[in-house]
């Protein structure tokens, strides 16, 4: 994508555009964070869930087949609209959700799960170092595309549909 050059080093925009990567993805994450409660609000939690999760995989699939460096810049905006706001939707949905008895839990356990997805990216990462070609950065954001997230229904559509006993 005209980062590097032949001998390894970086071209004489690579750092700008390194930056300019970190940058949109940073500013879609300020966006989503911003908007993320509001959506909550206004449509629900499972449907927030949904929503970010379909905008999460648009990111990462033009973050995976990206062809050129504008459209990983893009994408990489894209992602960051997407990725963040479960960070303010998953805790309060496993509260929700979760028995009064075992509710702290349950947040905590959404922190562990964070830590763990870090971990599996990071050992990720460094699986695919090794690897030559695009493969090396294609696989990582491929296999983010794998993730699903199953959704039960949550206590205010229960109430509203009057199924709640």
């Amino acid at each position: 994508m005209g980062l590097i050059d032949a001998e390894g080093a970086l071209t004489g925009d690579g750092a700008a555009l390194i930056g300019t990567m970190n940058r949109v993805f940073q500013t879609g994450v300020v966006l989503d964070i911003l908007s993320s409660s509001y959506i909550m609000d206004l449509w629900g939690r499972k449907p927030n869930v949904y929503y970010l999760s379909i905008i999460s995989l648009v990111g990462g699939a033009l973050l995976c087949g990206a062809q050129n460096i504008e459209m990983f810049i893009v994408a990489r905006f894209i992602a960051g609209w997407g990725s963040w706001g479960f960070f303010a939707v998953t805790p309060t949905y496993s509260a929700e959700l979760a028995p009064p008895g075992i509710r702290g839990f349950f947040i905590g356990m959404n922190g562990v799960n964070i830590a763990f997805g870090y971990a599996v990216a990071t050992y990720m990462g460094m699986a695919f170092y090794f690897v030559e070609d695009v493969a090396n950065w294609r696989g990582p954001l491929g296999i983010a595309l794998l993730r699903r997230l199953p959704v039960r229904k949550n206590p205010e559509d229960v109430k509203r549909s009057g199924n709640g006993k």
